[in-house]
């Protein structure tokens, strides 16, 4: 599992703070957690090039706001009592949570 907390810095900038956290981090399994990051950081470069052209988009004088629908929205309450049961010690963080500057 990963979590990532985005800090914003400006309008047009934010830090992203990554934190990996694995039930096995023997050095048996080091391998398959790496690989599992590695795949992770490819999605995040593919979810900042997504951003950052929603945010070329929003900044272009074509766009104009809109309502926003509730209905639409995508709801991530079902996610938040799998990310609060990591503190009792079921998994353990890797300790590589790096910081990466977008902007």
């Amino acid at each position: 599992m990963d979590t990532n907390l985005v800090l914003p810095l400006a309008v047009d900038k934010c830090a992203v703070v990554f934190d990996y956290y694995f039930a096995d981090v023997s050095k048996k399994a080091a391998k398959k957690n790496q690989a599992s990051i590695k795949v992770s950081e490819k999605v995040q470069e593919e979810d900042e090039a997504i951003c950052d052209a929603v945010q070329h988009g929003l900044a272009s004088r074509a766009y104009v706001a809109g309502r926003l629908s509730v209905r639409a929205k995508p709801r991530r309450a079902p996610f938040s009592p799998v990310a609060a049961c990591g503190p009792d010690g079921s998994l353990a963080p890797s300790g590589g949570g790096g910081l990466n500057l977008r902007g």
